[in-house]
């Protein structure tokens, strides 16, 4: 079993309060060391079954970041009965292994949380218009999207202020620019998205709802998207040039009566083709190529699963 991440302040605290020993491991995907020392830490958590290892993810979630006085990444942060016992910044094994198995003696009888409590409560943590297209045993896959080596083409935020980012993001700032992202030039876009770790890929929701205003492009020269392709396992983007040419593991025509009322689209993949994914390309169109294809959120569902860069350790340990 994954370390699971905790995704807001009140997620992170219903843990402290119902956990005796918590660690609690701030990360980053762009984190070299951080990516280097988490099969150490997966290890650790197998080894410590008494010991609650929590992951908070630095980029997604500032806030709970700033409330904690994080300064770098990887940071281990040591409660036991919800009290800070002490702390290790930095990816240096002993100190993290010493700490765990202190905590471990002061908690002996310390349990984590049942599969199904953190089951509900991840689905708790969900936008509640994606629930019903979450299946029992799969997850959200946003939260290891490898940000450095994201790519697009043709695309634009939809507010000026926006961050292309933000459509993918699992916990997007969106004080100001929103998600929601439109094609450029004409009605096609392109985006490469990476994955921190080789997960199971069991569909993706695209989200497409008329804006209520204008934003870069005029309301009514929106569209939404009518036909999809998906690509894995690529190092790197497709040209537009290339998007006719290459074999598709995915691509379907995105029927009208088949989206939801609040603006979402199911896309089901043979799941045989999505068993080993480390990157996901979409390439979308639109009926009218004289308007602009606007997609508001991807959310990947599947399965997380192992670190694709395990790292040089005995390099952590010097």
């Amino acid at each position: 079993m994954s370390i699971p991440y905790v995704n807001s302040p009140d997620q992170l605290n219903n843990y402290l309060k119902s956990s005796e020993a918590v660690v609690v491991y701030f990360t980053a995907v762009w984190c070299g060391p951080c990516q280097a020392i988490a099969p150490v830490v997966e290890q650790l958590y197998s080894n410590f079954t008494n010991v609650e290892i929590l992951k908070v993810d630095l980029d997604s979630n500032k806030i709970l970041a700033s409330q904690k006085q994080i300064t770098a990444v990887p940071t281990f942060i040591f409660y036991h009965k919800n009290n800070e016992v002490n702390r290790v910044q930095g990816a240096n094994i002993k100190s993290i292994s010493d700490g765990i198995a202190k905590l471990s003696e002061l908690a002996p009888n310390g349990k984590r949380r049942g599969a199904s409590d953190s089951s509900n409560l991840a689905e708790r943590e969900l936008d509640p218009t994606i629930v019903k297209y979450v299946p029992k045993g799969f997850q959200t896959l946003n939260e290891s999207v490898f940000f450095a080596d994201f790519e697009s083409l043709n695309t634009i935020p939809y507010r000026p202020e926006g961050d292309i980012k933000n459509a993918i993001r699992s916990k997007p700032d969106v004080s100001s620019g929103g998600t929601a992202i439109v094609s450029d030039a004409d009605e096609q876009l392109l985006l490469h998205i990476p994955l921190t770790n080789i997960g199971k890929v069991y569909s993706i929701l695209i989200k497409s709802k008329k804006p209520a205003t204008d934003g870069e492009v005029e309301v009514d020269e929106v569209q939404k998207p009518t036909k999809v392709k998906v690509w894995n396992n690529r190092t790197s983007i497709l040209g537009f040039e290339d998007t006719d040419g290459t074999t598709t593991q995915h691509e379907e025509e995105l029927s009208e009566e088949s989206w939801d009322e609040n603006g979402w689209y199911e896309v089901k993949f043979k799941y045989v083709r999505f068993q080993k994914v480390s990157s996901i390309d979409l390439f979308f169109e639109g009926e009218d190529d004289e308007k602009h294809t606007l997609i508001d959120k991807i959310v990947l569902i599947g399965v997380d699963g192992e670190s694709k860069n395990q790292g040089k350790l005995e390099k952590l340990e010097d």
